[in-house]
């Protein structure tokens, strides 16, 4: 619990928000506008061919996370605190409640809360 205060009391949620707007980051959501179109496969004899096909979406996701590592960081941070052990359930909704309003505090648009 004194941890979590910390990070809210130096601004994480501020930062994280910050981050989530930056190049690298995005929202999780654009991992299917991600896909490859293009594939490259080898035959037995060696030789490389281009098919079409898409990766699978693990594969898709995993790639995304690579080049956009802050990509729903926020809302990644809420997760790991509900899921997060040790804390009592009013202190996981009091914890969510203080993040929301400081991502709304955060936000330069409605949009973007």
């Amino acid at each position: 619990k004194e941890a979590i205060e910390a990070m809210i009391r130096e601004q994480i949620v501020e930062k994280l928000v910050e981050l989530q707007r930056s190049e690298l980051g995005g929202d999780l959501i654009d991992v299917g506008n991600y896909e490859e179109t293009e594939t490259v496969t080898e035959t037995e004899e060696g030789e490389r061919q281009q098919g079409s096909g898409k990766m699978k979406r693990e594969e898709s996701r995993e790639k995304y996370l690579e080049t956009h590592p802050f990509a729903s960081c926020v809302a990644r941070f809420a997760v790991q605190l509900e899921v997060g052990e040790g804390l009592r359930q009013r202190e996981k909704r009091a914890f969510k409640q203080e993040i929301l309003r400081r991502v709304r505090e955060a936000s330069v648009s409605d949009a973007e809360a």
